[in-house]
């Protein structure tokens, strides 16, 4: 297998996270999106997630309340995205909530359309969909349709960046 990335999604597991996107989603189940990609003989999986990464070097990134994982993957899901730069995927993935200059206090901050280093865009609205959705514009020529039930899928995110006077 070369590099390959595909888009996955999946109704939301957790129940009263379901309850609460389907009257977000006007009665509609809302759903958790991933990528997949190969790698020569490897699967590997991103997605953003409130749960915990079983191994510290699986995040790449932190907002409010949610972290950015890639770890490898035992089972490759989702339709495969043809026109999709995987070297660029992992890129834009790491870069979306990264916190290499660590993090800023609220009255040091701005928001910015792009990442600048200082962790990922509030939870408040962008969510899971948010980041596959911003990833899929990033890496890819063309962007699957929104699935049903994608909250956030249409929300652009700003980053947290220094203020500036």
């Amino acid at each position: 297998m070369s590099k390959e990335a595909y888009f996955y999604y999946e109704k939301v597991q957790l129940w009263y996270l379901r309850w609460i996107g389907w009257f977000l989603c006007g009665k509609k189940i809302p759903v958790h999106a991933k990528i997949y990609w190969t790698d020569g003989d490897k699967i590997f999986i991103c997605e953003m997630t409130s749960d915990p990464a079983s191994k510290p070097e699986e995040i790449v990134g932190r907002g409010d309340g949610y972290t950015i994982q890639i770890r490898e993957a035992t089972e490759l899901k989702g339709d495969m995205l043809p026109d999709c730069n995987v070297d660029l995927l992992i890129q834009k993935a790491k870069e979306y909530a990264n916190f290499d200059k660590g993090f800023l206090q609220v009255e040091e901050r701005d928001w910015y359309y792009e990442p600048q280093g200082y962790g990922g865009p509030m939870y408040d609205k962008p969510t899971c969909n948010t980041f596959i959705s911003w990833l899929l514009k990033k890496s890819c020529r063309r962007v699957p349709a929104k699935p049903t039930g994608a909250i956030g899928w249409d929300v652009t995110p700003k980053f947290p960046g220094k203020l500036i006077d």
